[in-house]
Formats: structure tokens, C-alpha cells, sequence
């Protein structure tokens, strides 16, 4: 699959399911190759201090990110 030079990673997909919602469809993927540079990975993870990905929220609204949450699952 085609890729940007400069982006973090690659992950391509096989299509194996798609479910229309208003006005949008969601596509369910199987992931068949990934990769990522090694200076944002730590093994098991993207570090995201380093890496600040892009995402989209909606519309026009993205964040990026700088910093990791951890919630505990309730007992």
C-alpha cells in the first residue's frame, strides 16, 4: 500500500466489514502489515510526548497528542 515518507507509521488494513451510520460508514479492518519509527515506540506502545499524533475529532476540530491517561478498571 502506498505511504507518506514522513509519517510515524503505516498500518494497512484488509477491509472486513462495513456498517452505515448517519450520514457516515464505519469500515471494521483487519490489520495484515504495521510499521512505526523506532525513536516513538517503546516496545509495546507510541510514546506520545515524542510522536504527537494528529487526530480528527469532528468537523473541523482535531487534537494532538502530548500526554497519556491511565484509568483504573472498577473492581
Amino acid at each position: 500500500a502506498p505511504f507518506l515518507k514522513e509519517s510515524l507509521g503505516h498500518i494497512e488494513c484488509k477491509v472486513i466489514d462495513s456498517h452505515p451510520y448517519e450520514g457516515v460508514i464505519l469500515y471494521i479492518g483487519k490489520v495484515v502489515y504495521a510499521e512505526v519509527e523506532e525513536s516513538v515506540w517503546d516496545g509495546k506502545a507510541l510514546i506520545l510526548e515524542k510522536a504527537k499524533t494528529l487526530h480528527h475529532m469532528t468537523g473541523g476540530t482535531f487534537a494532538v497528542s502530548e500526554r497519556t491517561l491511565t484509568v483504573k478498571k472498577p473492581a
